[in-house]
């Protein structure tokens, strides 16, 4: 979509304070938290000693629980009808269809083989935000009989930079011991984050569009 990004607007011309517009702001929100965990989660390592490894293992648990939020903002926009009264707006927006029609079937919570299902709620739940405590006793069962260092540590404080035993219990959590279709849900990942970047963005550019250019009635 054409936009000027400079343009300036009153909150409430563009998000009123109603349910809908919340969740579309709901939506643009978790967006954004995506997109800024994504970002750091695809900055070029620095070095491969094992703090930053658990720094990046860390962050793509809590990517992964950030992109299942954002699909649940998703999910709460579209039972509320507004995508299908984006359907009747004149806006040049091609994609946007493409976008939404592959969102809903990513994250659609009844279809057991989606990607909401195999991945986002499962390491959500398990390592991302939230952790449980059955998660980390399967965990402790896989390992039981590997070998780990204490510590790492820097500094005469002793500070501690790596503990890579609790490393290997949040990778066990994450990957599990059947990884054979891990990196097919991981490029699904990586449509399902872009297809929810570019509706989030189409919405909302939309939306200010509308309320700065051209007189129009409440939405």
């Amino acid at each position: 979509m054409t936009f000027d990004p400079s343009v300036s607007f009153i909150l409430k011309t563009v998000l009123p304070a109603d349910a809908r517009h919340a969740s579309t702001a709901r939506f643009l929100v978790v967006a954004r938290q995506a997109a800024v965990l994504y970002q750091s989660l695809m900055t070029p390592l620095a070095g491969v000693d094992g703090g930053i490894l658990e720094r990046r293992l860390v962050l793509l648990a809590y990517y992964v629980g950030a992109l299942k939020e954002l699909s649940d903002a998703f999910r709460d926009l579209d039972s509320s009808g507004y995508l299908e009264w984006l359907g009747h707006v004149p806006a040049n927006l091609p994609d946007l269809d493409a976008d939404i029609r592959l969102a809903r079937s990513a994250t659609d919570r009844s279809d057991p083989r989606s990607l909401y299902r195999l991945l986002l709620k499962r390491v959500r739940d398990d390592a991302g935000f939230h952790v449980q405590r059955e998660s980390v006793l399967e965990a402790l069962r896989a390992l039981s009989e590997f070998r780990y260092q204490a510590a790492e540590c820097a500094g005469g404080e002793q500070k501690v930079t790596w503990v890579p035993a609790a490393s290997a219990i949040l990778a066990q959590m994450i990957y599990g011991d059947d990884s054979g279709d891990l990196g097919a849900q991981v490029d699904q990942a990586r449509q399902l984050h872009k297809a929810l970047q570019n509706a989030a963005h189409d919405i909302y550019f939309l939306l200010v569009r509308m309320a700065t250019e051209t007189p129009h009635e409440a939405v």
